[in-house]
């Protein structure tokens, strides 16, 4: 037995490489799919607080993505790139002074009952991208949201190739 040696002839390991393949490439387009998703889970956790006016901040709401596959990077926020609405969307987020929501409504109470105004949503206020993102990353939620949507994602895709 000493010095003998053993060949195994294993035939399809070129088709198991190529499942290999294909399951590495449909987790990678799941794993972009899951992000843009979480993108959009964190807008709408942000939208209850988003300072309403006139309503152009809200409208100017994106997810947009850079990469491929595993190397997905996505970004959630308001206000277009190089535009008017991005510079409105960093002073309303940062201004700590300006008041929002119940606290505008008390403020201008007076131009509200004239009708000069109109009165704006109880949960309004300035961080109202960060608050809300802390908030999620702390009690887990985000992280829930893309471990359940990724394992639903995943185990349909071996139904559904």
């Amino acid at each position: 037995m000493a010095g003998e040696v053993l060949y195994i002839d294993i035939q399809g390991m070129d088709k198991v490489i190529q499942s290999i393949n294909q399951g590495y490439n449909r987790y990678q387009y799941r794993f972009y799919v899951v992000l843009r998703q979480a993108g959009f889970f964190i807008l709408r956790e942000s939208d209850k607080e988003v300072p309403i006016d006139t309503g152009e901040l809200w409208r100017s709401r994106r997810v947009l993505r850079t990469g491929q596959g595993f190397k997905t990077v996505v970004t959630a926020g308001y206000g277009n790139p190089n535009s008017p609405a991005q510079e409105y969307a960093v002073y309303v987020h940062e201004m700590f002074g300006i008041a929002h929501g119940e606290a505008y409504n008390v403020k201008y109470a007076a131009r509200i009952a004239a009708g000069k105004d109109h009165m704006r949503r109880p949960g309004e206020k300035y961080k109202y991208l960060e608050d809300p993102v802390n908030r999620i990353v702390a009690d887990g939620s985000l992280a829930m949201f893309i471990y359940l949507n990724m394992v639903r994602d995943l185990t349909s895709s071996r139904k559904n190739p």
